[in-house]
């Protein structure tokens, strides 16, 4: 919080391995992967208006939520069977951000989607 409150003269994307674990606390899994105090992570980044994206990794999907205006992103796997290998282009723009799917195997269907993200407002 302390090093989001120093920079706010600019759009922020916050980057972690693990996801914020976005379910309700009743529905959670047995065994949750995700961050145990993703919740406190959250309250953080939402009351921070120009923190922008939360962007992970861990989970092996390739997916985007909405949180309260903050845009959460799963990045896909580099080496996972049940998904496709893939790395992501970001494009960043001052109203936003594109991301777009990179498959090792460019015949992959995912291969070439884009992701456009518009900022929440400061």
């Amino acid at each position: 919080a302390k090093a989001l409150d120093e920079h706010t003269d600019r759009p922020t994307i916050v980057m972690a391995h693990h996801d914020p674990s976005l379910s309700p606390p009743n529905r959670r899994p047995k065994r949750n992967t995700g961050l145990k105090d993703g919740d406190a992570l959250l309250d953080i980044l939402i009351g921070r208006k120009h923190v922008k994206a939360f962007i992970h990794g861990h989970r092996h999907q390739w997916r985007h939520r909405t949180y309260q205006g903050l845009h959460v992103m799963g990045l896909p796997p580099t080496a996972y069977p049940s998904q496709a290998s893939a790395w992501v282009m970001a494009r960043l723009e001052h109203t936003g951000i594109t991301l777009e799917i990179q498959a090792l195997d460019t015949k992959n269907i995912t291969h070439g989607k884009k992701i456009e993200l518009t900022w929440r407002p400061a």
